[in-house]
């Protein structure tokens, strides 16, 4: 790989040091580098986190192009590479040793009385939650056969990338991020009933808002890959489905997605 596309978290300083530090070194080393994807990227390098390379794979989708991430904190489960392997990434990719991994993505779409308000496509997750304290009433609908009603703080639908994200602090289950399945995980949902449902890839969800029966005011929010980006209103509606895109991550590390999830856990 030659041609290089550097995004850095404008929020981090550190972030954008780090990136014209390994800018003026691939220069050295005879690639191109760009702010902005053309037809001769090859590749993107993403400064700041797993945020930071979640919204860059959604800016970028349809453009076939692989990531990888550069983590400034802690080793994220996107953003794999440290501060202290960055040079011996740069040699891999420059001499074209590298391996790759496709990860889906999720389509989501919210509607209101047949009207699209929002669509996007998520890598992690797309979920629904109140504002503030708030406890929503949804309908669960799966290939539109009516599931279940959940009176809870929201929902989060993952793919098994985002497995380990929101869907993790809510109590679901770890997935092989390689796996081709959805994941259904209420959060802090109000009944004995607060299990995770794992569905095939292939399967259309939807969140249908109902109204609050004691606060008819109450709203909730759409958020794709934590950003929140549209409000909800009863009778508003999620559809939740796999998109035909997908990402591709330049794999550095050679451990195992095992040796992964055991590190994270502490060794424990």
């Amino acid at each position: 790989m030659k041609n290089f596309m550097l995004i850095a978290n404008s929020g981090k300083a550190e972030a954008i040091r780090m990136a014209e530090k390994v800018k003026e070194r691939l220069i050295s080393m005879g690639c191109v580098c760009t702010d902005a994807p053309d037809e001769e990227t090859q590749c993107v390098l993403v400064f700041g986190g797993d945020g930071t390379l979640l919204q860059a794979a959604r800016e970028l989708r349809g453009r076939h192009l692989p990531f990888l991430g550069i983590n400034l904190g802690n080793l994220g489960y996107l953003a794999e590479v440290d501060r202290d392997h960055v040079d011996d990434a740069l040699r891999l990719l420059t001499e074209g040793e590298v391996s790759f991994e496709e990860r889906m993505m999720l389509l989501g779409r919210v509607e209101r009385e047949g009207q699209i308000l929002y669509e996007d496509v998520a890598l992690n997750d797309i979920a629904i939650g109140g504002r503030g304290l708030t406890v929503l009433y949804f309908k669960v609908y799966v290939d539109g056969e009516y599931l279940t009603t959940y009176q809870a703080d929201g929902m989060v639908v993952a793919t098994p990338t985002g497995s380990t994200g929101y869907n993790l602090s809510a109590g679901g289950p770890v997935v092989n991020p390689r796996a081709s399945l959805i994941v259904l995980t209420p959060v802090s949902p109000h009944t004995l009933i607060s299990r995770s449902i794992v569905l095939e890839s292939r399967s259309v969800v939807e969140l249908e808002m109902m109204e609050h029966p004691s606060r008819r005011n109450a709203l909730g929010l759409a958020a794709f890959d934590g950003n929140e980006v549209a409000g909800l209103l009863p009778g508003d509606r999620v559809r939740i489905c796999r998109s035909k895109e997908t990402v591709r991550l330049i794999k550095y590390n050679k451990q195992s997605f095992l040796e992964a999830l055991r590190k994270k856990m502490g060794d424990r």
